[in-house]
């Protein structure tokens, strides 16, 4: 997420490198990394992880519970999530 834009303010979600939000493709779980996370910790306090898991950890999310934070987030009850794994090199 650049940081000339405020935190909260929706952003298309596949502005992050490496997302892969908004495929058709199905999933079958997401590793979520908060050690990895490019955005860390300027948006902890805004992410759906953070909102449901507490601070961080490395929580994996199977298939349904995926299906469950983007309907969670589609219908504005939590944010979206924003991992964005970053690159190590």
């Amino acid at each position: 997420m650049p940081l000339d834009q405020p935190f909260g303010q929706s952003l298309d979600p596949s502005c992050h490198p490496g997302s892969d939000l908004g495929s058709d493709r199905p999933v079958d779980s997401v590793l979520i990394d908060c050690d990895s996370c490019t955005v860390r910790p300027h948006a902890c306090s805004e992410c759906v992880v953070s909102v449901l898991l507490g601070m961080p950890g490395r929580p994996t999310l199977d298939a349904e519970e995926v299906g469950a934070v983007e309907v969670l987030a589609a219908s504005g009850l939590v944010p979206p999530l924003r991992l964005a794994t970053r690159r190590v090199g």
